[in-house]
């Protein structure tokens, strides 16, 4: 199973966005792409265009991924599953051939990945462990429950 990342562009972006908001992550943002002002998303465009990739298998988009690095050579991994798609073990797969694949082009100083999710939401945080990552902490957040986990890439 090879999966392909695409690079993103308005399009790929209306597509993710839109798939969230139908999703039920309110977070994310607060309208459907359509009915949301330019200087709501053109600069979360402009940002991702860079770290964001829509993921293709046998010629199928089957949901995204990003990988946004910081200053303190921390990164965050954020991934997601269009319907139909879910519950294939598509997550998994996926996101080891990013992170093996892309880490090294986007930054060879990272050394610590972060992952955030609801807390109710418990099939990724089963991802991120299968991926390595360790819970880290509950977030204090006034309006949804988060938890955190992380991987160190310094140790094998």
């Amino acid at each position: 199973m090879e999966f392909t990342f695409n690079k993103i562009d308005k399009v790929a972006f209306i597509r993710i966005w839109n798939s969230d908001f139908q999703d039920g992550f309110p977070d994310s943002h607060k309208n459907p792409f359509e009915k949301s002002s330019e200087n709501e998303w053109q600069p979360l465009l402009e940002k991702h265009l860079k770290v964001m990739r829509e993921v293709e298998l046998n010629g199928q988009l089957i949901g995204y991924i990003f990988l946004s690095p910081k200053a303190d050579g921390s990164a965050h991994l954020g991934y997601g599953l269009y319907k139909g798609n879910r519950g294939k073990g598509f997550s998994i797969k996926m996101c080891k051939q990013f992170l093996k694949d892309e880490i090294p082009s986007l930054s060879k100083d990272i050394k610590k990945i972060f992952g955030t999710t609801l807390k109710e939401n418990i099939i990724s945080q089963i991802v991120l462990e299968k991926l390595g990552f360790v819970f880290l902490e509950e977030l204090d957040d006034p309006e949804f429950e988060y938890v955190r986990f992380e991987r160190d890439l310094t140790i094998p």
